[in-house]
């Protein structure tokens, strides 16, 4: 059994800013320096990957990729100053956030995300209170 999760930042009005899915857009970006490439990477269509960098750019306030036409070599995408600073800043809590869920769950469950437990174990600890959290 583990603890599976999503989350996400999103402003007053319900709109979205930051989840998983752009945070990987923008690392595969930063990793490749195309846009295309990074979204072949994560299996979408360039106008796709496009459209999300968009939408956070416009619902963040702020410019996340700087793209570079033509060259030799072909253009490139890289991350401005604010896109670096997102992508750090969102990683550092996401990995507090799964550090806390994962304590949680070890508390209030009584066992590690990747200890094997069958379904009628799991219940038979339910039954009979193995590791409930006493409050």
């Amino acid at each position: 059994m583990r603890v599976s999760y999503k989350i996400w930042l999103e402003t007053k009005e319900g709109l979205p800013l930051l989840g998983d899915g752009i945070f990987c857009l923008l690392c595969a970006i930063n990793e490749t320096c195309s846009l295309a490439e990074a979204a072949r990477l994560m299996g979408m269509s360039y106008r796709h990957a496009w459209g999300k960098i968009r939408r956070a750019e416009g619902n963040l306030g702020c410019k996340l990729i700087v793209t570079h036409s033509g060259g030799p070599k072909g253009g490139s995408t890289v991350l401005t100053l604010e896109g670096h600073r997102l992508v750090k800043q969102y990683a550092a809590f996401r990995a507090d956030v799964n550090r806390a869920i994962h304590a949680l769950f070890l508390q209030h469950f009584g066992f590690t995300k990747t200890a094997s437990l069958t379904l009628p174990a799991f219940l038979a600890n339910i039954k009979s209170g193995a590791g409930v959290a006493q409050r």
